[in-house]
């Protein structure tokens, strides 16, 4: 039976043979509830209990359902305290007169209305300082997950003391601190020996075509040494979507790097072997899928098991991905065993809260960031590429200039 709130009923004027006092009910879930009521509202000895009986719950929708209640009659035996009758009561207790008391309420009300000016000031409404409540408005304006906001304001009211709270600087300083402490960054791995095997994954959408040539642009003027030009080439096993491979030719084309489709198994192996041991690098494009498509991510995987070579697989991610949309691709992508992510067109969005948080909350690292579509526009992220675009955060500029400290983050 559904738990419904104690409701008293006044009998109608019945009365008790001998006595003045009037028959009442109450009803509620159960009997030791019913008498708990009367108990908080008379005191032990202050009712007596007639009678009780299951009944059906008022309203037609109750009868229809069966629902019911329990419904107690009973009788007052003596009236509730007043607050002044209960004043008096321990004045005569312990011998005083009312005069003290009223000195006292006096005095009491004016500290009280001191005590609860400063309470309002220190925790208005929800108990929370007026500069967390400011600090959980900008989250919430940066997109910040709920989880995450309420996290840093459990940290905000256990960790800095109320001098603290009013310095508004101080506050964002440290908000932006713990911020940049739950962005891990993954630095590439070293290659003890060549060929590096790089993979993209993920969903339609997120650019990973451009993304895979800016890769291998960054690889090869990253390994330049002297006159020595990397052996790199493109693989792509995307050959259902329209135009896919000439899109990944042309842009690769401008840059001098082969593009090969590879369609079966066996395509990357061959691939590798073109060579003979002298390719320095693989840079592989996939199938953008569905994250719920478990069939094409099977499919997909089946292309890029590789004999002997453990690649780096990257999960690629748009920045303006909506948080519950991007726990589902982090989740339905795990069977790739990413090591890191790349978010892409962080330059499309002013509110990476969401990135930020579902990153944080998933303990995945980032390895590269994309600002546009330029070979170039690709960096090697660190706390601050995201604090950055934080809107509405009072503080300095050098907080954000490169050449300070680095705000604490993963490794």
């Amino acid at each position: 039976m559904p738990s419904r709130p104690i409701t008293a009923l006044d009998a109608g004027g019945d009365r008790l043979a001998g006595g003045e006092q009037k028959l009442q009910k109450i009803r509620g879930q159960d009997l030791g509830a019913c008498v708990e009521s009367l108990r908080s509202r008379y005191g032990e000895q202050g009712f007596k209990i007639l009678n009780h009986a299951e009944v059906y719950s008022e309203g037609l929708f109750n009868r229809l359902w069966g629902n019911k209640e329990m419904e107690v009659q009973y009788v007052v035996l003596q009236k509730p305290l007043s607050f002044e009758a209960e004043k008096q009561k321990i004045l005569n207790i312990t011998g005083k007169t009312a005069v003290p008391f009223a000195e006292l309420d006096k005095k009491l009300g004016a500290y009280g209305e001191l005590l609860n000016s400063i309470l309002e000031k220190i925790a208005p409404g929800d108990g929370s300082h007026p500069a967390i409540t400011k600090i959980e408005g900008i989250l919430e304006k940066n997109e910040f997950t709920g989880g995450f906001i309420k996290k840093i304001s459990q940290r905000l009211k256990k960790e800095l003391p109320l001098g603290d709270l009013e310095d508004e600087a101080l506050v964002h300083r440290t908000v932006l601190d713990w911020i940049g402490a739950e962005i891990r960054i993954k630095q590439p791995p070293a290659i003890a020996r060549p060929p590096r095997v790089v993979v993209l994954v993920g969903p339609t959408g997120v650019g990973k075509t451009t993304t895979i040539v800016k890769l291998a642009a960054k690889y090869r003027i990253q390994e330049n040494s002297g006159d020595y030009k990397p052996l790199v080439r493109i693989a792509t096993v995307d050959s259902f979507r329209i135009a896919a491979f000439e899109q990944l030719e042309k842009q690769a084309d401008i840059l001098g790097f082969p593009v090969h489709k590879a369609e079966t198994p066996g395509d990357i192996p061959q691939i590798l072997a073109m060579d003979e041991g002298r390719l320095d690098a693989l840079f592989i494009d996939t199938i953008g899928c569905s994250p719920t498509d478990y069939e094409g991510i099977a499919a997909m995987r089946s292309l890029i098991n590789i004999p002997h070579i453990t690649p780096e697989t990257y999960l690629t991610v748009s920045a303006s991905t909506k948080a519950s949309d991007l726990r589902m691709i982090l989740k339905n992508y795990e069977s790739f065993d990413y090591k890191a992510v790349i978010v892409t067109k962080l330059d499309e969005t002013s509110r990476p809260g969401n990135i930020i948080s579902v990153l944080s909350e998933r303990n995945v690292p980032v390895a590269f960031v994309t600002t546009g579509q330029k070979p170039k526009q690709i960096e090697d992220p660190s706390p601050i590429t995201f604090l950055r675009k934080l809107a509405d955060f009072n503080i300095g500029r050098e907080y954000f200039d490169d050449s300070a400290p680095p705000v604490p983050g993963g490794t």
